[in-house]
């Protein structure tokens, strides 16, 4: 998820007569939360990276791997940063990709759009500012795995690893 300094806005409830004050700060600063989390457990891995690049992406692997004891799988969408054939996977990830275009298949894109709201309408003096506030909303979930659960366990999600589906 890219998120920066450029003010967005969502809804307020006003009256009907009122028209809300919009306080804007035009700024192109920009960092990304990447996230790896658990439809079924809840857990959830995330870090703060500069940019898109390969290397960050690497060094959002390398991290997953120092939080992981178990191996596990890795769905990811295609974009180019996480498609690089030079990509040391960690042995105990398996990678799978999203179909192009299919957003609404990806757990972590429902995870985000709770996020997303809950930033706008604020504005940040820095990139660290908003990563705190970040982190506080992320702490509720760290807290509470459930709430991660309820956003992200689709019913397909939850029917392909139920063991009542044999083939």
């Amino acid at each position: 998820m890219r998120f920066g300094l450029h003010t967005t806005h969502c809804r307020l409830w006003t009256g009907t007569t009122i028209r809300p004050e919009w306080k804007v700060k035009l700024s192109y600063h920009y960092g990304y939360l990447s996230v790896a989390l658990n439809p079924m457990t809840g857990d959830l891995i995330t870090a703060f990276l500069p940019d898109m690049s390969q290397e960050s992406y690497q060094a959002f692997l390398d991290h997953i791997q120092s939080e992981i004891t178990e191996n596990i799988l890795l769905i990811r969408d295609q974009a180019p940063s996480h498609m690089a054939t030079t990509l040391q996977v960690p042995t105990m990830v398996e990678l799978h990709e999203l179909p192009p275009y299919s957003p609404e298949l990806n757990p972590a894109e429902r995870f985000f759009e709770e996020l997303r709201p809950l930033l706008a309408n604020r504005i940040f003096e820095s990139l660290e500012a908003l990563e705190d506030a970040i982190t506080e909303i992320l702490r509720k979930y760290w807290e509470n795995p459930k709430l991660l659960q309820r956003l992200t366990a689709f019913p397909w999600i939850k029917k392909a690893l139920s063991n009542e589906n044999t083939y």
